[in-house]
């Protein structure tokens, strides 16, 4: 099936929530139980984990819920695995919407925003916040190696011999 679209059937759609616990047979109860995990993921702001190889771009995306304006001014705010901080400070016109939902006239727009950064390799917290200090969300971001280490002598394509091991066997 690799690179060819497919259609899940209903009849398997029903059979997958319903091992997952979701009442199927219920469409009131089920758009409740959906609008209630919208809302949810919508307050929690954000992913928990997000990653960036070295020296890349960065795309952070993030959920607000009322009223906004594009001149809204908030600030990342990171923390490095070493305890030292870097503060970042942008406008929501400097994002991307990505998309726009309202729920029973609760709205929640969410955004993506991406840039250049410098950060060094490690496992560091990431904040964001509004200009009132108010917390958007916080996750880990993980800045990963752009290529993994290679031994000298495989980057001159030198020949070498050695035993090997799968490391499955172990």
């Amino acid at each position: 099936i690799w690179g060819k679209t497919s259609q899940t059937s209903l009849e398997a759609k029903k059979h997958i929530l319903s091992a997952m616990g979701y009442p199927v047979e219920d469409d009131s109860l089920m758009i409740s139980i959906e609008k209630k995990e919208v809302v949810s993921d919508a307050l929690r702001g954000s992913r928990t984990i997000y990653s960036a190889r070295e020296h890349d771009h960065l795309t952070v995306e993030f959920c607000l819920s009322g009223q906004y304006s594009d001149n809204d001014e908030l600030k990342f705010l990171f923390i490095l695995e070493n305890g030292q901080s870097q503060e970042l400070l942008f406008n929501l016109r400097d994002c991307e919407i990505t998309n726009k939902i309202n729920l029973d006239n609760h709205f929640f727009t969410y955004f993506k925003f991406s840039y250049n950064h410098d950060l060094p390799l490690g496992y560091h917290q990431v904040f964001l916040f509004k200009k009132n200090g108010q917390t958007i969300f916080n996750a880990t971001l993980i800045i990963a190696p752009a290529v993994c280490y290679l031994p000298e002598f495989i980057q001159k394509q030198e020949k070498i011999w050695g035993p090997s091991i799968q490391l499955y066997a172990v």
